[in-house]
């Protein structure tokens, strides 16, 4: 006599997340549940740790984090996996800054002799793009000239000045 019970075998169908490992900040990403070759996915449920129930999910990356995937069938467990995506940094600044019409404005990246926006495109050490914008406000100079009288003795303070005798003197 033989003896037959129906055995189900539970198996993971659920291989890997397919997606980039490392990303630049503000880059748009996608990430994709990957299936053992030749597994029946159609009545699959997919469940991501930010509540996403597709196959796969798009985001704009903000910061480094870990997404996990859960996959079932029927309420059954068919698979479990995770991924961590790195996140490295783009720089986007702007600095304002202002001169006097007859000043130049350097900063080692600008060296910039009128009013302006200035854009500066470049890499960081991740090779993610930086962008650096200068807005310069140049004003004019003014020369005045100041005709003042102390007694002998005196010391003139105006205007940030400290002389205690006649004569020429520029600021």
């Amino acid at each position: 006599d033989t003896l037959l019970i129906p055995v189900t075998i539970d198996f993971n169908l659920l291989s890997n997340i397919s997606g980039p490992d490392t990303v630049c900040q503000n880059d748009t990403v996608v990430l994709s549940a990957e299936f053992i070759a030749g597994s029946n996915t159609e009545n699959i449920d997919y469940l991501w740790n930010n509540q996403e129930t597709n196959d796969s999910i798009i985001f704009i990356a903000e910061e480094t984090i870990e997404y996990n995937l859960n996959i079932s069938e029927n309420e059954s467990c068919r698979g479990k996996a995770s991924k961590k995506v790195i996140v490295n940094p783009s720089y986007y600044d702007t600095i304002y800054a202002s001169i006097c019409d007859n000043q130049i404005y350097n900063d080692g990246l600008f060296n910039v002799d009128s009013a302006g926006v200035y854009t500066w495109h470049g890499t960081s050490s991740c090779n993610c793009d930086s962008i650096i914008t200068l807005v310069v406000e140049e004003y004019p100079t003014y020369d005045t000239l100041i005709f003042d009288t102390i007694c002998f003795g005196q010391v003139y303070t105006q205007y940030n000045f400290e002389v205690d005798s006649a004569g020429f003197y520029v600021q």
